[in-house]
């Protein structure tokens, strides 16, 4: 209910727009494809068995591609698969992609992401939504060993409100889990992200807006994700 999706889905339109070939596996309930009104065939699974190629898996969206996972995720983790082998299929390939999204449920996110991939999560500045947040983020400090994520604010009137969100969710954080935040971006509440959803598409498909502004930023941004703020450990983004 925060906009996982729809954060996601603008999330690859802005670094396709940006000139990168995007990928988003979609790995949750197939939410993305069916924000962008598209039907699969095949998934993750087909592929892994060998029964079809990543070419036939792959769904055409615009500016970028989707690969629905959601039947083939577990079996990929339960497997013990090297997540490397996963990239490997979108990199090898005669076009290959520059990044690769993954929308993915928090549990499974560390064994689906190597220790270099950034970790996203979308909340709002609501006492629910930070609270959820806080304990995906116990859970995979706790149980994975991961501590260092990005946050994005979605769906925000007030960016100061997010603002001071974010730094009590940070300090938490950082007392009690000894885990480092970093803001990824603060999304405002804007119209035109529902007029693009009630069109199956992004906020680049219709006019401009602030939220298009913002999508922009986050992805500019993004190339000194693994850098900046996290400077001490050059492995980890």
């Amino acid at each position: 209910g925060v906009g996982h999706t729809t954060t996601t889905v603008n999330l690859a339109a802005a670094l396709a727009k940006s000139g990168q070939r995007i990928v988003v596996l979609d790995a949750g309930r197939a939410l993305i494809a069916s924000a962008l009104n598209l039907k699969a065939r095949y998934e993750l699974l087909h592929l892994l068995t060998g029964e079809r190629k990543i070419a036939d898996t792959l769904l055409a969206a615009d500016l970028f591609d989707v690969l629905p996972a959601t039947k083939g995720i577990e079996e990929f983790i339960a497997s013990g698969g090297v997540v490397d082998d996963l990239f490997a299929a979108f990199t090898s390939l005669d076009q290959p992609y520059g990044v690769a999204i993954m929308a993915i449920p928090g549990a499974a996110a560390s064994a689906l992401t190597p220790l270099d991939a950034e970790i996203v999560f979308v909340t709002n500045d609501t006492n629910e939504s930070i609270k959820s947040t806080y304990a995906e983020l116990k859970k995979l400090s706790a149980e994975h060993g991961r501590q260092r994520f990005r946050i994005i604010f979605n769906d925000t009137e007030d960016p100061h409100r997010a603002q001071d969100a974010y730094a009590r969710l940070a300090d938490t954080a950082q007392k009690f889990l000894q885990a480092e935040l970093a803001l990824g971006g603060i999304v405002p509440r804007d119209p035109a992200i529902r007029r693009a959803t009630s069109a199956y598409t992004h906020v680049y498909g219709i006019e401009p807006s602030p939220a298009q502004q913002i999508y922009t930023s986050i992805a500019a941004d993004m190339a000194g994700w693994h850098l900046a703020e996290f400077a001490d450990n050059a492995q980890f983004a």
